[in-house]
């Protein structure tokens, strides 16, 4: 079973319990638009769920499993005024009593699952506001820092060879991937926008290839692989990619903020060692091309 690392939350008006009455819903490019003058303050506005009986209630539970005893983080991303609204988790046990029930009131919170929780609810609670744009839950482990929505894991770094990971983005979370010796893995909450010339990311990077001898860089996806790509003409280093990359190259212009580098990525793209990638083992792919890809080569393409 994979490790949940990060879990991305979403509103569906239509399929999420939501409060109607009087209510303006409009999905946007941004999220989903909520307006409604005359809601009470104290009511909820959207209410998720772990567990439910689809054929009763025509409700899709959206919210991860959670450990009994972690600490998680409860993240809120949507353009609430301040104490205008907060979040409400209550925690029930096998036979629907609740245990015990926590509040977020600002956009960022921690929290315990306690013990004897077999399923639990969020929901998003009006404290006054009339109007706003709603882009997504985040539900993160506490222990987990996040830097602008990404995460940086570094195993025994090795000044003489080392390997970046990127793990491939998903519109729904992140889940840990298979760690090697002397490598940097680096995820995003970004979704397809992931990978970006972040600041944070472009001096991480810079740091590690000015102190390793020997750097390569590893995609594990069509999006992640062109990031591997890019980033390996950026410091002119090794790259290795799933064949999956050059499915993704209307994301290039995209990925760089310049169509004048895509000429450079399509050469790089030319002599990297790229691969078929079975989807069998997709996820643990990354890891696997790096550690054997000299056994690899029945797999190369090119």
């Amino acid at each position: 079973m994979k490790e949940f690392r990060a879990s991305i939350i979403t509103w569906n008006p239509s399929e999420d319990q939501t409060y109607l009455p009087g209510s303006v819903i409009k999905e946007t490019a941004k999220g989903v638009s909520f307006k409604n003058e005359l809601m009470s303050p104290g009511k909820t506005i959207v209410k998720w769920f772990s567990q439910v009986n689809y054929q009763a209630t025509k409700i899709v539970p959206k919210l991860p499993l959670l450990e009994v005893g972690k600490r998680y983080c409860l993240t809120l991303e949507a353009t609430v005024p301040a104490k205008k609204a907060y979040l409400k988790l209550v925690f029930l046990n096998r036979f629907g009593e609740i245990i015990t029930t926590e509040f977020v009131k600002e956009c960022v919170g921690t929290f315990i699952v306690p013990a004897g929780t077999y399923e639990y609810q969020i929901e998003l609670i009006n404290a006054g506001v009339k109007e706003f744009v709603f882009e997504r839950l985040i539900v993160t482990h506490a222990k987990d820092e996040f830097i602008d929505n990404y995460l940086f894991e570094l195993n025994d770094p090795d000044q003489k060879a080392m390997a970046v990971f990127f793990a491939e983005p998903s519109l729904h979370g992140l889940f840990k991937p298979k760690m090697l010796k002397n490598s940097l893995l680096i995820s995003s909450l970004n979704g397809y926008h992931a990978f970006a010339q972040v600041p944070e990311l472009q001096k991480r990077l810079t740091e590690l290839n000015e102190q390793v001898d020997k750097l390569v860089f590893v995609g594990s996806g069509p999006i992640s692989a062109l990031v591997a790509t890019y980033y390996g003409v950026v410091f002119e280093r090794e790259v290795l990619v799933p064949n999956t990359a050059e499915v993704a190259l209307e994301k290039l212009v995209e990925l760089t903020g310049t169509s004048e580098k895509i000429s450079a990525l399509k050469e790089k793209l030319k002599t990297a060692k790229s691969y078929h990638q079975n989807v069998k083992s997709a996820d643990y792919f990354a890891a696997k091309l790096y550690e054997k890809n000299a056994n690899y080569d029945f797999l190369r393409v090119k």
